[in-house]
């Protein structure tokens, strides 16, 4: 029989009549204590604590395992310290990753933190203002002279909105815009009525019902101002009869269709400007006016001068990103003889390497640049004795004002950016990215294919006044690949410089071409349309309708755009290019152009053969160490993901030893654990055996007597 008790706080097992009990935790083995009896144990560390032999098990068997256990606590240490770098190693990639995000911000050609202008006007109530980054710093005297209005129509009075009115049909158009047809009858013939079916209608008109003190009034409203979005009724409706009224919409306009009108400059000189809308952005370049109210008496002054918190502020987080990255790197780095602790990182090559190459990018002087304005110090900026950079702000910001004598804004820009100079005008630089290298000598530019925009002639000249009737009113046409819905012309009688302005008018405001614009003028007698679009991708033909004809057109012009073509020639070697509109584009694989893109404003007449023109790239500190930041954090090469490459791998091979050492560590220790169980129950065995001897000596002498 066999009974259960605890023996330190375990279940226990062992024979009613004697013996010892054993303890179990987590682990399962077997012993057989005495002959018959099987005792099953669970242990962590298995102990039987001399419960026979009076022994200390537990610390014999500890002291016996104390090497491997050293072995086991080294190698933890070890494990734990390459983890420690490794985390010190990737905060240096953080803080670098932070100072390459502050170089772009100074690198960045969407985002010109060189090239921010501020406008301001002498009075906001008449007229407001902005600028971007095209603008020229100037003053201009602005008057204005009227407002955009929209038209404004009334019905005649009514004694309520629920009067009755006759059956039929309405046609409102709204300047050249495509007609809103209204039919009433039963289900709206009120006033009402029918102002809910042209608010429905979601066309170019919005109505109210208005109370003038005598009854109730239509009006209508355009949603387009300027004079040649004045509203065109069509009334279509039965005369008035017995309880049912006509609507008349015939009467004086409420409010006629205006364009505003500034004055630029002033007394006899002055040029007069008219727009449809009280939004003026294509007067001067770079500049948008937005009118307030008409003001013909008073002059404004709009000042437009370069704004240079944006760049100073990129400046400084520039500074401040490259002066933390450094602080980073020293603090792993140090020792300190006081206390004879050492930084994470004290020794590390890696590190060491990074810290020189970000502080020489930033030391040495600039090729291809003015020796005045080829250094950072050019601008102020400078290292302090620990290598940490400095700023002389009024240095800085004389050069950002442009002056600085010797220093342009455009050396600004290049002492700090990717930039491109070229011999022509006709060829620009927009953009460069980390593969695009600097020239040491001039690039040769050439091009051998200007880009065109799509344009067709009409197949049949027009005569000198044109008549648009209501039979020949309707077209379409399809521009960059879209096709319109119907447009439709104005009834009327044009010149030919009329009709072409009018048809241009239409197409720009279409709907399903959107933004797809095209330029309309008169060519030998006959209509010309072109896309505003340059490339491959403009496209121009197919205008149909019942207009058509009378425009001249056959419904068979079709033509498509060119893009630019060209290649370059870098120190004899000659590199492809890609064209796309004006956009000549460096392919990628270049040694030297790859990333490269430049503007071409050349016409087709200027490209003879091949048109070639000087290109001299030059990168600027921001563009420089934005390069060799991504040199150090490319995934598959860059220093970065090489050490921390290393880190792991001494991490795998200490974790591999670990498991090694904890394998033999756990088979001694069951060894050990299997040798002392042997002996307390060798030593069991010989004490029952002893005290069986005993009993039956006792019997025997009991016998004897």
């Amino acid at each position: 029989m066999l009974k259960t008790d605890t023996c330190k706080g375990y279940p226990c097992e062992g024979p009613v009549s004697a013996g010892p009990f054993l303890c179990w935790s987590n682990e399962t083995i077997s012993a057989r204590l005495l002959v018959g009896h099987y005792f099953k144990a669970e242990i962590i560390m298995f102990s039987i604590d001399g419960l026979v032999s009076g022994l200390d098990t537990s610390a014999i068997i500890e002291g016996l395992l104390s090497i491997q256990q050293t072995q086991l606590d080294r190698i933890g240490a070890q494990k734990q310290q390459v983890i420690i770098r490794q985390t010190a190693f990737e905060g240096i990639e953080a803080n670098v990753v932070a100072l390459q995000a502050a170089a772009d911000q100074l690198n960045s050609v969407a985002n010109d933190v060189f090239s921010v202008f501020e406008a301001t006007s002498s009075d906001e109530t008449v007229l407001k203002v902005a600028a971007d980054g095209n603008a020229a710093a100037g003053n201009y005297q602005v008057s204005v002279m009227q407002l955009a209005a929209a038209q404004q129509l009334a019905s005649q009075t009514l004694d309520s909105a629920e009067t009755l009115l006759t059956e039929g049909t309405i046609e409102f158009k709204v300047g050249d815009r495509e007609p809103l047809l209204i039919s009433i009858d039963s289900n709206n013939n009120t006033l009402q009525g029918v102002s809910e079916s042209i608010n429905a209608a979601d066309g170019d008109l919005s109505a109210t019902i208005i109370n003038d003190g005598t009854g109730a009034r239509l009006l209508l409203t355009s949603s387009e101002t300027g004079a040649e979005n004045a509203v065109t009724v069509t009334n279509n409706t039965a005369a008035s009869s017995g309880s049912l009224t006509q609507l008349d919409l015939s009467g004086p306009a409420v409010q006629e269709a205006a364009d505003a009108i500034i004055n630029l400059g002033s007394g006899a000189g002055a040029i007069s400007i008219s727009r449809a809308t009280n939004i003026f952005d294509d007067v001067i370049e770079g500049i948008t006016l937005d009118l307030q109210k008409a003001d013909p008496a008073e002059s404004i002054t709009v000042s437009v001068v370069r704004d240079t918190t944006p760049a100073k502020e990129a400046i400084e987080g520039f500074v401040s990103s490259f002066n933390t990255v450094m602080d980073y790197i020293d603090e792993q780095t140090a020792f300190n003889g006081e206390t004879e602790e050492a930084g994470l990182l004290l020794g590390d090559s890696a590190t060491n390497s990074i810290r020189d190459q970000l502080r020489n990018t930033l030391s040495r002087t600039l090729a291809n640049l003015d020796t005045d304005a080829n250094r950072l110090s050019s601008v102020g900026i400078t290292f302090d004795e620990k290598s940490r950079l400095i700023i002389n702000s009024g240095k800085l910001d004389k050069a950002l004002s442009g002056n600085l004598e010797g220093v342009s804004l455009q050396d600004v820009r290049r002492i700090f950016s990717l930039d491109g100079q070229s011999s022509s005008p006709y060829v620009s630089f927009i953009y460069g990215t980390n593969d695009t290298a600097t020239s040491t000598d001039p690039w040769q530019v050439n091009i051998t294919q200007a880009a065109e925009r799509a344009s067709i002639v009409a197949d049949s000249t027009i005569g000198s006044s044109i008549v648009i009737g209501n039979k020949s009113e309707r077209f379409t046409i399809e521009v960059d690949g879209v096709e319109s819905e119907s447009l439709y012309l104005t009834q009327g009688t044009y010149t030919q410089q009329e009709l072409a302005e009018h048809m241009q008018s239409v197409i720009n405001q279409s709907t399903e071409l959107g933004a797809r614009d095209v330029t309309v003028t008169v060519q030998d007698n006959a209509l010309r349309i072109e896309s505003i679009v340059y490339g491959a991708r403009s496209e121009v033909g197919s205008v149909s309708g019942e207009a058509a004809a009378t425009l001249g057109f056959s419904g068979t012009e079709f033509q498509r755009g060119k893009d630019v073509a060209g290649y370059f020639l870098v120190n004899g070697e000659s590199e492809s290019a890609t064209g796309k509109g004006q956009t000549l584009s460096g392919e990628a694989g270049n040694s030297n152009t790859e990333g490269l893109q430049l503007n071409i404003s050349l016409s087709s007449n200027q490209v003879s053969g091949t048109y070639q023109s000087d290109l001299t790239v030059t990168r600027g500190f921001a563009a420089e160490l934005s390069s060799f930041v991504g040199d150090l954090l490319d995934e598959d090469n860059g220093r970065f993901a090489n050490s921390i490459q290393s880190y792991e791998d001494q991490l795998e091979g200490i974790e591999a030893s670990e498991e090694r050492l904890n394998s033999v560590f756990e088979s001694k220790q069951q060894q050990l654990i299997s040798q002392f169980v042997g002996i307390e129950s060798s030593i069991s065995n010989l004490q029952n055996t002893s005290a069986f001897l005993t009993s039956q000596l006792g019997n025997a002498s009991f016998l004897a007597r």
